[in-house]
């Protein structure tokens, strides 16, 4: 006798995984709700600013040091529209903005992975930085935009496809750095001259707004510096990589990121990631526990990788 056909499961494997990564998005895209209430004290209220002063005097010298902007300077153009809006409903516009960036990201992320594009904008809505940056007025899925693009010229082989998108990430340098680190190390010295090329329009760009001051990077520098600090004395429980948790306990800033650096011998992260995604939808309750979830996978990554190689330690 022939044993009876194995029952046909009701969900997939690859229905459950979407159909989790849906309810990540939903349960992290909920503070949207209630922040908009505090639209005008939000971190939106940042960019609000930067829209309302670029092009003046104001940009690089605010009367409120919160004002204070850091990204690069020319980057505030991107904002002036806003200027004209109430705080609300420029917060109301940058979130729909933001997730079509988002769904744009999607869909690059289905070509380039050659996935459904279902199954990549779950994946993409269900990162916590995309519902986080939706929800308080930040502009990550911008960067991530610009990253998916690049990653699509790679992919195809396109020189400028490849480059210009870094180029554009240089809006907020830090997004720009491992992108350029990568194509130092590749030797891609074409894609390089790119880079620069757009770099200079950015300078361009930001000595139009600071009001003409072709030495504005002194000031940039001094806000960031001031910046920073304040930053990580605030935001400190919301550190997540293994430089930004050593840097809050005082470990000097060469160690901190040597150690960071020394985890890239370890290319075996799948699961640490799958197990961030399912963590980090925990973001948005932060203020409560007063310690990013995410720490608890970057730390428990750390003791097993020390576990598995004990010589590197």
């Amino acid at each position: 006798m022939t044993a009876p056909p194995a029952a046909t499961p009701r969900w997939l494997t690859s229905e459950r995984k979407a159909f989790a990564a849906i309810g990540l998005a939903i349960f992290s895209l909920a503070p949207l709700v209630e922040t908009w209430r505090y639209a005008a004290i939000s971190d939106w209220s940042d960019f609000a600013a930067a829209g309302r002063h670029v092009g003046t005097v104001r940009l690089m010298h605010p009367v409120i040091w919160r004002e204070s902007w850091v990204y690069t300077p020319g980057a505030a153009w991107l904002w002036w529209p806003f200027g004209f809006l109430s705080p609300t409903a420029g917060f109301f516009v940058n979130a729909g903005v933001m997730l079509l960036c988002a769904g744009a990201c999607a869909a690059i992320a289905a070509r380039v992975y050659g996935t459904s594009f279902a199954r990549a904008a779950a994946l993409v809505f269900a990162w916590a930085p995309t519902m986080n940056a939706t929800a308080i007025g930040q502009t990550t899925p911008i960067g991530l935009l610009f990253c998916m693009l690049s990653l699509w010229g790679m992919r195809c082989g396109s020189l400028w496809l490849t480059a210009v998108p870094i180029g554009l990430l240089l809006y907020k340098p830090t997004y720009a750095a491992p992108l350029v680190a990568l194509l130092a190390v590749r030797a891609k010295w074409r894609e390089l001259g790119i880079v620069a090329a757009v770099a200079v329009v950015w300078y361009l760009l930001s000595v139009a707004a600071a009001a003409g001051d072709w030495a504005f990077v002194m000031s940039w520098a001094d806000a960031i510096h001031r910046w920073n600090g304040t930053d990580m004395a605030i935001n400190a429980e919301k550190a997540v990589s293994v430089p930004s948790l050593l840097l809050r306990l005082g470990v000097p800033y060469a160690v901190a990121v040597a150690a960071g650096a020394a985890l890239l011998s370890e290319p075996r992260r799948t699961w640490v990631l799958g197990a961030a995604y399912a963590v980090a939808a925990l973001l948005t309750l932060t203020p409560v526990l007063h310690v990013d979830a995410v720490a608890a996978d970057v730390l428990a990554a750390l003791v097993w990788w020390f576990r598995r190689y004990p010589r590197a330690a």
